[in-house]
C-alpha cells in the first residue's frame, strides 16, 4: 500500500521513510469517515462503561462528592464524561496460523479521581481528595497532575478486569513508549488523547513482546482525529509495521447554522457520519445524566461485553485479511 501525502504528518512520514531503509516496509494506519448504527452502538456501550466507573469512584472513593454534591457538581461530571473523546482500536495479529484479537479501551482526559476534584473545587460542595483520605494538609488541584498517571492506573478497579483480548487503557509513564503527543497549535495538550493512549500503550505491549508486531488495527472513535493523534498512529504504523483503518465519527459544524436534515439514498458520507455523531451525542448524554446524579447506583459491569451485546460476527465484516505485505 502506497501512503497518500493527505497531511503533514503524512510528508515526514514519507521523508523518514526515504532516509532510513529498516523503513521501506512502514504501515500506514488510515483514517476514514464512521458512520452508521453499528458504530453508534459500539461507541456508546464504550462511553457506559466509563460513566459506570465514574459512578462507582464517586461512591467508593469520593463519598462526600456523591452524597453532598450539588446540581451543579453532577451536571458538570456528567458533561466531562459525555463530551470526552472515546476510542477503540481492535489490533488482530496472527500466531500458529491462528488470528487473534486484542481491544484496546481508552476515554481521552485525567484520572476520574482529579477530574472529579478539580469540578468540586469549582462547582460542588464534595471534600477533596486529600480530605477523603484523611490527609490534614489540602493540596491544590493542580499538584496532583503530577501523580495522575499512578491514579489512573490505579482506577482499573472501577472496570471491567482486563483479560488477553480486552484491556482498559489508561496514560502512560513517560518513559513507557516514544510516541507522544505533538503541539498542533491549538493551544490544548493531547497528551491524554484517547487515540495518543492507545498508540503508546501498544507500542508498550509490543516492546514487552505482549503481542506481536506487523498486525492489523480496526479502530472506532467517536470524534474527528486530531493531527496530534493522527501523528501518534503513523508513527505507531511506521514502528511496527502495522496497516489497517481507524472510522472518526465527524462532529457537525456548530456555527455553520445549517438545519439538521433527514438522511436520505442520496445522503453523502460526511452527512451519515454527523448524523451518526449526533445519534451518539444524545445517547451519551441521556445515559451520563441519568446515571451520574445523587442517590442513583447502577451496578458496574463485570466484563467487556456487559453493557450492550456486540456481535462478534457483524464486527469481524470490518476487520481487514491479514497479510505481510513485506513478503
Amino acid at each position: 500500500m502506497t501512503p497518500t501525502l493527505r497531511r503533514p504528518g503524512a510528508l515526514l512520514s514519507a521523508l523518514l521513510l526515504a532516509a532510513m531503509p529498516w523503513l521501506a516496509c512502514a504501515g500506514v494506519i488510515d483514517i476514514e469517515k464512521g458512520e452508521g448504527s453499528f458504530v453508534v452502538d459500539l461507541l456508546d456501550a464504550e462511553g457506559r462503561l466509563h460513566v459506570d466507573a465514574m459512578q462507582a469512584m464517586l461512591i467508593l472513593e469520593r463519598p462526600t462528592m456523591a452524597n453532598q454534591g450539588t446540581r451543579t457538581f453532577f451536571k458538570a461530571i456528567s458533561g466531562r464524561m459525555h463530551g470526552a473523546t472515546l476510542a477503540r482500536i481492535d489490533y488482530s495479529y496472527e500466531t500458529n496460523g491462528m488470528t487473534h484479537v486484542r481491544t484496546y479501551h481508552a476515554r481521552s482526559g485525567r484520572s476520574m479521581a482529579l477530574i472529579a476534584d478539580i469540578i468540586s473545587a469549582k462547582h460542588g460542595r464534595g471534600a477533596s481528595s486529600a480530605t477523603e483520605s484523611g490527609d490534614t494538609d489540602t493540596p491544590s488541584v493542580d499538584s496532583g497532575v503530577t501523580d495522575d498517571v499512578t491514579r489512573d492506573a490505579g482506577e482499573a478497579i472501577f472496570y471491567p478486569p482486563d483479560t488477553p483480548t480486552n484491556v482498559r487503557v489508561a496514560a502512560l509513564p513517560d518513559d513507557a513508549s516514544p510516541i507522544e503527543s505533538v503541539d498542533i497549535g491549538d493551544g490544548k495538550s493531547h497528551a491524554t488523547d484517547a487515540e495518543v493512549k492507545i498508540a503508546r500503550r501498544l507500542d508498550a505491549d509490543i516492546q514487552q513482546g505482549v503481542v506481536p508486531r506487523n498486525g492489523k488495527v480496526t479502530g472506532y472513535v467517536s470524534k474527528t482525529v486530531c493531527e496530534s493523534c493522527r501523528n501518534a498512529l503513523d508513527e505507531l504504523a511506521m514502528r511496527h509495521d502495522i496497516d489497517g483503518t481507524v472510522y472518526q465519527l465527524i462532529e457537525p459544524d456548530p456555527a455553520s447554522g445549517r438545519a439538521r436534515e433527514p438522511l436520505t439514498d442520496k445522503s453523502t458520507l460526511l452527512e451519515r457520519s454527523q448524523q451518526s455523531s449526533r445519534d451518539l451525542k444524545s445517547l451519551r448524554s441521556a445515559y451520563a445524566n441519568s446515571t451520574l446524579a445523587k442517590d442513583v447506583y447502577r451496578k458496574p459491569a463485570t466484563s467487556w461485553t456487559d453493557v450492550r451485546t456486540i456481535e462478534r460476527a457483524e464486527a469481524s465484516t470490518a476487520l481487514p485479511e491479514l497479510s505481510d505485505p513485506c513478503e
